[in-house]
């Protein structure tokens, strides 16, 4: 394993639509060192298909035995990363060539940061239009009770330590908040370096799973 190599972690349910569109921004990556840790929930379409046409050593392929959760899903990719980092990419979102590689800083920085994040654009599909997410810049440090008033860390926009996740891992019994409990409770204990470039890409569309069940985000929130 090559050193300050980064575990990409993709979760992919019927992942069609825009996969290879995310496929391509990391293997258009400048930072090499990386391996693709694809978990195939069961997809019913062509997802498969589609990830399967890379032929690279670093992208790997799993598929589970059944359809689980999403959090399940990720707590998979979770034990089949090798990597001294962690990233996640949704299927629906897209990185552009320089993500990686502007995390140096990171990867070089001591054990009080445990994880990275940066500012990201939204992308919105049905206008063809892009917004920068945070009109404010991104804090630094112990960051917890900035989150806890505005939730500004998006998944796709993270990269932690692997080493830090030891006693780490999703609940895997929420279908819709598990990102931002996950990362509450990482920022309880660790700091976190913030980037603010717009490297990340999160496309907003009709079909987002957050987007159409704000009723579950809300009700697995009280609890």
């Amino acid at each position: 394993m090559k050193k300050n190599q980064v575990s990409i972690i993709i979760n992919c349910l019927n992942g069609e639509k825009y996969l290879q569109h995310a496929l391509n921004s990391v293997l258009k990556q400048k930072y090499k060192k990386f391996e693709v840790i694809f978990i195939d929930n069961c997809s019913s379409d062509s997802s498969a298909k589609i990830y399967k046409k890379i032929k690279d050593k670093r992208f790997k392929y799993f598929k589970t035995h059944k359809k689980i959760k999403l959090y399940q899903a990720r707590n998979l990719a979770l034990k089949k990363a090798k990597g001294d980092y962690i990233a996640f990419l949704d299927t629906d979102d897209w990185w552009n060539n320089n993500f990686l590689n502007s995390r140096k800083k990171f990867f070089l920085s001591n054990k009080e940061y445990g994880f990275s994040f940066s500012n990201c654009l939204h992308y919105y599909e049905n206008t063809n239009k892009f917004e920068t997410f945070s009109k404010k810049k991104l804090p630094s440090g112990y960051i917890l009770d900035n989150l806890l008033k505005y939730y500004f860390v998006k998944l796709s926009t993270i990269i932690i330590k692997k080493e830090m996740l030891k006693n780490y891992k999703f609940n895997p019994f929420y279908n819709i908040i598990g990102d931002y409990d996950f990362i509450i409770k990482i920022a309880k204990k660790y700091k976190g370096m913030s980037f603010q470039n717009n490297l990340v890409n999160i496309r907003i569309h009709k079909n987002n799973f957050s987007h159409n069940n704000r009723k579950m985000f809300y009700e697995e929130f009280k609890h």
